[in-house]
């Protein structure tokens, strides 16, 4: 798949976006986890879970919006319906005109533009629809993917945030990428 532009997106009467063969939106499916080694200590996707443990995550992601952090989204899978990834977008700083975004895949999923699409519909969607003009992204060092899936879906490195997040029990160095929304005078 591609990396389409903003209006090759579609969104639905029920508040989904798709493009190709996923769409992105709000749901009560799940699929397994399928990270990497350490993709579980930095989203509150469980590595491994029992499904009270499934049922509970999914529980967490609705009352995302409720408790004013955000807006938890699945990526399905068109044909078959079936979840390969989540995004967020966190919405803590909202008060200050901006806001950060976070996605997983499963390793099923991965290498095939989705996450760069995904992002890039959901990135716009909060840019034109949340009174927002900065979005932030957070990448840890070693994840060579996920810059390169930034950087596709228009989100420009802006540098290294040392010790910026405890991921692991570990204070890790982080980039910091952004996206903002372009004003243009009359």
């Amino acid at each position: 798949m591609k990396v389409r532009s903003r209006s090759s997106f579609h969104a639905s009467k029920k508040g989904s976006l798709s493009s190709g063969s996923f769409e992105i939106r709000i749901s009560n499916s799940f699929a397994r986890h399928q990270g990497t080694h350490s993709s579980h200590l930095i989203t509150s996707v469980p590595s491994d879970y029992t499904e009270v443990e499934g049922l509970a995550f999914i529980k967490r992601q609705q009352g995302r919006l409720a408790s004013r952090e955000g807006y938890a989204f699945v990526i399905a899978n068109r044909a078959d319906d079936r979840a390969i990834g989540a995004i967020g977008v966190w919405i803590r700083n909202i008060d200050l005109g901006r806001a950060a975004l976070g996605y997983w895949l499963g390793s099923s999923a991965r290498g095939r533009g989705t996450a760069a699409a995904a992002l890039l519909a959901v990135s716009d969607w909060a840019l034109e629809n949340l009174e927002i003009v900065r979005l932030e992204l957070f990448v840890e060092e070693w994840n060579i993917a996920s810059w390169r899936t930034a950087e596709k879906a228009g989100f420009i490195r802006e540098g290294l945030l040392r010790k910026w997040e405890l991921i692991g029990g570990e204070w890790k160095d982080l980039y910091v990428y952004s996206k903002v929304r372009e004003f243009h005078r009359s």
